[in-house]
């Protein structure tokens, strides 16, 4: 299936505006029927095609991969899911559903066999959060989707 829709990122940061974790929501996604799952994988980026893959762990440049996901809502073949991205890795979200079968909608470089050329990756910032380096004041950015396909679907 494909993931066709939303994604609803809220990256963290802490004081030191390192990356702390993120969590994603309302991607829509065709015959997702996973209703929870944490996902673990080990990923390997090449640097020379840019292109990242699951490994074995004992890859000599694995690094691990986590995220957690949840089904919440379904509708005319698509599903609204929140994640939870434990880990921030190169392209992971990609890599990590394409791996179990799931490309996200648009992805022409990890869903090339079921996405069409000019489809627009189904990926979307929504809200960014982080403690500002000298006033350590929480800032928060919010910027909702366009009212367009796939995202106006759920």
């Amino acid at each position: 299936g494909l993931i066709n829709g939303l994604l609803d990122l809220d990256i963290k940061f802490n004081d030191d505006n390192k990356f702390v974790n993120s969590s994603l929501s309302k991607i829509k996604s065709v015959n997702f029927n996973d209703f929870k799952m944490h996902h673990k994988k080990y990923l390997y980026k090449n640097k020379k095609t840019n292109m990242v893959s699951v490994v074995n762990k004992d890859h000599k440049e694995a690094k691990n991969a986590e995220l957690s996901y949840k089904t919440l809502d379904r509708k005319d073949g698509f599903s609204l899911v929140e994640i939870d991205l434990k880990t921030g890795r190169p392209h992971q979200i990609r890599v990590q559903f394409a791996s179990r079968k799931h490309p996200l909608y648009g992805d022409q470089r990890y869903g090339q066999n079921v996405n069409k050329v000019g489809q627009q990756i189904a990926l979307w910032s929504h809200k960014l959060e982080i403690i500002h380096p000298t006033t350590k004041e929480k800032m928060e950015f919010i910027c909702e989707p366009p009212n367009e396909y796939p995202w106006n679907l759920l």
